[in-house]
């Protein structure tokens, strides 16, 4: 039996994002955001804590912060403490379920 490369009996094989939909903007959102908390959570045992109280009370002096952006301030500065915490200490190893 000899085949005709010509003939095509059916349409080109769908590809795994057709069968399964493609993510659209809320479901990357939610990923990113779910790999963010898990970094934090992650720095966790780094975060020098009177850092952070060195920082909270730098913002509590600051009346042009609103209270958000208060808590934004405090909470990056104590993941970069962190960071930095874990980098000194040469501690580099992958412990997040998201590199996984």
């Amino acid at each position: 039996m000899q085949v005709d490369g010509r003939l095509a009996l059916g349409g080109p094989l769908r590809t795994w994002a057709e069968w399964f939909g493609h993510p659209g903007p809320w479901w990357r959102t939610t990923r990113r955001t779910r790999k963010i908390h898990d970094r934090q959570l992650a720095l966790r045992p780094w975060v020098p804590a009177d850092l952070v109280e060195v920082a909270r009370r730098r913002g509590t002096e600051r009346d042009s912060l609103e209270p958000q952006e208060r808590e934004a301030a405090i909470a990056a500065a104590g993941f970069g403490g962190g960071v930095r915490a874990r980098a000194a200490k040469g501690d580099t190893k992958k412990g997040t379920r998201s590199e996984t």
